[in-house]
């Protein structure tokens, strides 16, 4: 049987992650950053591509071992840099919606876990369809659009999710697919009675006590950004409000992290980590000529 001494021996620090030592001062760092990320998942993907193994967790995990990463990939691709690996994720994309292939993600439900997935997935195909949606076959393409639309008649948690579902809605709108903007519109009417004044929204109508990261960096302020870049030339009313928040949040919000950028540990998801401040990025990339801090 193995000593305590033993197993502290065996249980050395590993090598610093290359993210870590990375200064983020140039395109080529960020490009370095953001494939650190991404190289190591190559030996977790599925036979097919639509699951990807980190760690022992279960199927649902393995769906968001394959979505997650995509909020790193798509704009890697969209900004016209190659990628390795991103052959796989394509053709993950299309097993994972394949009603009868060996890797199907499965029908969506009320209430489903795969409903924060679609999230990243519709970012990816609203920014990046030039290489995830035009490579699909015709039939590929259908069983995409039937697997995200599924969303729409579904119960969603009255929360940050619904922007989920508008995400999806947003990536099939982008490449001339059938999606609801009826849904659209009722999920943005909806979540734009969670703001609560200064920029700040709560996660949840009125009544909820829900005001942490999600209020910001891990879901509202920073999709309400992204939306407002992908919906400028069809929505230039939200577009112009959400920029607005943002500029008043910002002061709020700078005092949540050290000049270091250190963040403040409170609230739900902490190991989201340095997603912390991805706000501070979408809005230097969206409002850096607005905003003087």
């Amino acid at each position: 049987m193995a000593t305590t001494s033993c197993v502290a021996e065996a249980n050395q620090a590993c090598p610093p992650h290359p993210f870590s030592q990375n200064r983020f001062e140039t395109r080529d760092d960020v490009i370095a950053a953001c494939s650190s990320l991404l190289d190591p998942l190559e030996s977790g993907f599925s036979p097919e591509c639509a699951l990807v193994r980190v760690g022992s967790t279960g199927t649902r995990s393995q769906i968001e071992g394959f979505a997650r990463p995509l909020w790193g990939l798509a704009p890697l691709l969209a900004g016209g840099t190659d990628y390795k690996n991103a052959h796989l994720f394509i053709k993950g994309l299309a097993s994972g919606t394949n009603p009868e292939g060996p890797e199907f993600w499965g029908a969506m439900q009320d209430l489903d876990q795969r409903m924060v997935e679609s999230c990243p997935i519709g970012w990816t195909l609203a920014i990046a369809g030039k290489h995830f949606w035009d490579p699909l076959t015709e039939q590929e393409k259908t069983n995409v659009s039937k697997w995200i639309g599924s969303m729409n008649d579904k119960e969603m948690p009255n929360t940050n999710w619904l922007w989920f579902r508008v995400f999806a809605n947003l990536g099939l709108k982008a490449n001339n697919a059938h999606y609801s903007h009826n849904q659209i519109e009722a999920d943005m009417d909806h979540l734009d009675t969670f703001h609560r004044g200064d920029g700040w929204s709560n996660d949840g109508p009125e009544g909820y006590t829900q005001m942490d990261y999600y209020s910001g960096s891990f879901a509202i302020q920073y999709l309400q950004l992204l939306y407002s870049k992908l919906a400028a030339d069809f929505d230039q009313a939200r577009a112009s409000e959400y920029r607005k928040r943002a500029r008043s949040y910002a002061l709020d919000f700078v005092h949540y992290q050290a000049p270091e950028g250190h963040s403040i540990p409170f609230g739900r998801s902490l190991t989201y980590r340095f997603a912390t401040i991805a706000f501070w990025t979408l809005l230097h990339t969206l409002m850096s000529s607005l905003l003087r801090l």
